[in-house]
């Protein structure tokens, strides 16, 4: 009996000293182990008569540990491309803000979250009143803009091609916006020749379809500049009887929209457009 225990014990660590283990970023892997290369390794699955050669990525192995107890740590080379954009990977989200915006009289956050690949979701909020105010409108309110970003595709695929980082590329977005301000505009009369100043405010609403591309600096930064155009309303409590001096044109309408330009309820055209700078967040 004791003849038959030893050679018992003996098979098993024969059978656990032949074995190598991968330690992968979802798990361990017990098999033989063929080749270990510069980019990838190769493997049979222990145990498993005729088993075929497996490949796996190099960067997706933590540690190999062989047979004999020795074990080979993998370094992921920190210059390598491919290795910059797995680490960047968690970054899924971006806190932005428009550049161009308290040139406007505006101060403009966004915010812009993956969903999943190809879909994102954007929105914004602009504060009215913060910044050149060139008119001397003295204008208050706020606006805000939301909707999903849908990133384009190519016309052809290539065996291994992967999406560069979600945040990154040309892209279509559907755009709801709604503000709400106060402005003063000098409105002139026949009865009365001084110039009377009066607050009037402005609502309105559009919906525009906005055409964009982000790129991205060192995975850390994002830069992005869209054009859109759409169709939009404008509601104002200003009567027909205020009229503004040039050109006699209706106080009640105004085309900037701080969110968008509006061409007016005959022709109810909006167009926006914008540069954007933002930081990326995991």
């Amino acid at each position: 009996m004791r003849s038959l225990l030893f050679v018992f014990l003996l098979l098993i660590s024969c059978h656990l000293f032949g074995q190598d283990t991968l330690k992968t970023n979802k798990g361990d892997l017990v098999v033989k182990v063929i080749e270990v290369g510069l980019d990838e390794i190769k493997y049979h699955v222990w145990n498993l008569d005729q088993s075929p050669v497996i490949v796996i990525e190099k960067r997706d192995v933590k540690e190999i540990v062989f047979s004999n107890g020795q074990r080979m740590i993998i370094e992921p080379d920190p210059m390598r491309i491919e290795n910059i954009h797995h680490a960047a990977m968690d970054k899924n989200s971006v806190l932005k803000i428009e550049f161009l915006g308290p040139l406007n009289n505006d101060l403009t956050i966004g915010y812009e979250r993956v969903i999943r690949p190809g879909l994102n979701l954007e929105g914004k909020i602009g504060i009215i009143g913060i910044g050149v105010d060139e008119n001397n409108e003295n204008a208050s309110g706020a606006f805000l803009k939301f909707g999903p970003k849908l990133w384009s595709g190519k016309d052809y695929y290539v065996r291994g091609m992967r999406m560069s980082h979600p945040l990154r590329g040309t892209y279509i977005r559907p755009e709801f916006i709604f503000s709400r301000f106060d402005i003063d505009r000098t409105i002139y009369s026949f009865l009365n020749p001084d110039p009377i100043t009066k607050r009037y405010s402005y609502t309105n609403f559009a919906l525009n379809i906005c055409f964009g591309k982000q790129v991205l600096f060192s995975n850390v930064i994002s830069i992005d500049w869209y054009l859109g155009v759409g169709y939009g309303l404008q509601l104002s409590d200003a009567t027909e009887a205020d009229t503004v001096y040039l050109g006699w044109e209706d106080a009640s309408f105004i085309p900037y929209a701080y969110s968008h330009l509006f061409m007016g309820r005959n022709f109810p055209m909006t167009l926006s457009g914008g540069l954007t700078v933002g930081v990326l967040l995991k």
